[in-house]
C-alpha cells in the first residue's frame, strides 16, 4: 500500500476519533441549571426524588432543576451591611455535596427589595456560580445557567 494512502487513513482516523471523543466529553460534562421562582408549590414537590429545603421565610418557592451534575450546592442566608453597603453571607443553611439530574425546591420568599438568601454551586471543574433569590418582573422569574 502506498505510504501516502496509509498516512491519509491514519489522519482521517485520528480526526474522527478526536471528534467522537470531544462530542462524548461535551455531552457528559454539559450541565444546565434552571431556576424558577414560583408563587405556589411546583409539581416536583410530589416527586420522591426531589430534595425540599426550608429557607429563611415562607410563602413562595424556588425550584432548581439540574440536568447534569453540580457540586457543593449551598443555601446561604444574607444580611445587608450598612457600613460596607453590600450583602454579606451570614451562615450556610443547607449543603448538598452533589446534585445529579434532580430537582431541589426551596420553600422561601422572593423579596422585591433587599434579598435574604442566595444559592451557590460549583460545576464539575470547580468554577463557582451563584444566584441571589429575588423577585424579578423582567425575567418572569426564570433563569438558566449553561455550565461547561
Amino acid at each position: 500500500m502506498n505510504s501516502k494512502v496509509v498516512i491519509f487513513i491514519c489522519i482521517c482516523l485520528s480526526v474522527a476519533f478526536n471528534l467522537f471523543a470531544g462530542n462524548c466529553i461535551d455531552k457528559e460534562t454539559s450541565t444546565t441549571v434552571t431556576i424558577k421562582g414560583l408563587y405556589k408549590a411546583p409539581e416536583s414537590v410530589h416527586n420522591g426524588n426531589t430534595t425540599i429545603l426550608k429557607g429563611a421565610m415562607d410563602g413562595e418557592y424556588v425550584e432548581v432543576n439540574v440536568q447534569g451534575v453540580i457540586k457543593d450546592f449551598v443555601l446561604i442566608n444574607l444580611k445587608w451591611d450598612d457600613c460596607s453597603q453590600e450583602l454579606i453571607e451570614t451562615d450556610i443553611v443547607h449543603r448538598i455535596d452533589t446534585v445529579r439530574n434532580e430537582t431541589v425546591v426551596i420553600k422561601t420568599f422572593m423579596p422585591e427589595g433587599i434579598p435574604s438568601e442566595k444559592i451557590k454551586w460549583k460545576n464539575t471543574s470547580g468554577k463557582e456560580h451563584e444566584f441571589i433569590i429575588h423577585e424579578d418582573g423582567k425575567s418572569k422569574n426564570l433563569w438558566k445557567f449553561h455550565l461547561e
